[in-house]
């Protein structure tokens, strides 16, 4: 991976699902029959895999080609490193006509999120990435980042509200604007490989693209579950959660710095242009992994206040925040969205 090419970014794993064997389960009577069957490789950029339990390994592994070939061609919709792509060409050209379904959907999602979070979640930083990106290129940058007067440049060109979105047209109000869905690609990827496995008849499915997304149980009859690691020890699990119909996302600084050491990440906020450090990781729980995925980018970089008034306007989240100093704050907004 190069500076210049963050959609190749691959982020470090800060969740992992415990295995039926390490837990020391035995297959409840009705799943007895089932096994489970396993893909695993690599989507956006990340190690990805998909789990199903079926009676019928061969008709999982037919399933399983589906997904993938589900995988690539949504990946050549939404990734930057694709020079073809709608999403590379609409950061070239300004406006691209007829875009995909799929990029009409998944930026339609960004802005309520958006919303919610204050732009907080804000697809249009990439003029930011890029910036930092050039910069730390050159072994001559400051390791403090580019300048004040650079960045402000940079940030005059960030702003979702100004992104035109519908199903016959996208267009960026400004020249020099630029899209990424780094925050969100992977959450929507997973919820669509979901969607796919449901349509296809399989209730007991694990999909991890990135974002962890668990539907009914695993082979041993149990639920899913997943545990969440400090992204400065990964060995180390600080919580665990149950995947019982829903998914989580987990972001955090450490997933990529420009240099090592250095304070400076790939979560950019809008409004200062400068990157996260409110929290040491944060993991959102949702019945969708793209709502997962981008507030856990938002909340990334905001502060429990404002985090608590973006969870009232949106119910069904469930958050756990883990602060600098290595305490864990959980958040919930209950309810569940219709």
């Amino acid at each position: 991976m190069t500076l210049r090419d963050n959609s190749k970014l691959t982020r470090r794993r800060f969740l992992s699902v415990a295995a039926t064997a390490a837990a020391g389960l035995i297959p409840t009577p009705s799943f007895a029959l089932n096994r489970e069957v396993r893909w695993r490789g690599v989507a956006l950029g990340a190690q990805a895999e998909i789990r199903l339990v079926s009676p019928d390994e061969g008709h999982a592994r037919r399933v399983l080609a589906e997904c993938r070939r589900e995988i690539e061609r949504l990946e050549d919709i939404l990734s930057l490193y694709r020079p073809h792509n709608t999403l590379v060409r609409l950061n070239r050209d300004g406006s691209v006509d007829d875009p995909e379904l799929e990029l009409v959907e998944v930026l339609s999602t960004a802005r309520q999120v958006s919303d919610a979070t204050g732009g907080a979640f804000d697809v249009s930083v990439q003029p930011l990435w890029q910036l930092f990106a050039d910069h730390f290129a050159e072994a001559s940058g400051d390791p403090a980042g580019p300048d004040n007067r650079a960045i402000a440049k940079a940030r005059g060109l960030v702003d979702y509200r100004r992104i035109d979105i519908s199903p016959r047209r996208i267009a960026l109000a400004t020249p020099g604007m630029a899209l990424t869905l780094n925050g969100i690609a992977q959450g929507f990827v997973t919820d669509r490989i979901a969607r796919l496995l449901k349509r296809e008849g399989f209730a007991d499915v694990l999909v991890d693209i990135g974002e962890i997304s668990g539907h009914g149980r695993n082979s041993a009859g149990r639920p899913w579950r997943t545990g969440i690691a400090d992204p400065e020890n990964p060995e180390a699990v600080i919580s665990r959660a149950e995947l019982a119909d829903c998914s989580i996302a987990t972001s955090a600084p450490s997933g990529f710095r420009f240099r090592p050491g250095s304070p400076i990440n790939h979560l950019f906020d809008p409004h200062s242009g400068r990157s996260a450090g409110a929290w040491r990781s944060v993991s959102v729980i949702a019945s969708s992994a793209t709502v997962a995925d981008a507030f856990s980018t938002a909340f990334s970089l905001m502060e429990r206040a404002r985090i608590e008034t973006a969870l009232r306007s949106w119910p069904g989240l469930r958050v756990i925040l883990y602060s600098n100093d290595r305490r864990i704050v959980e958040l919930s907004s209950i309810v569940s969205r219709d």
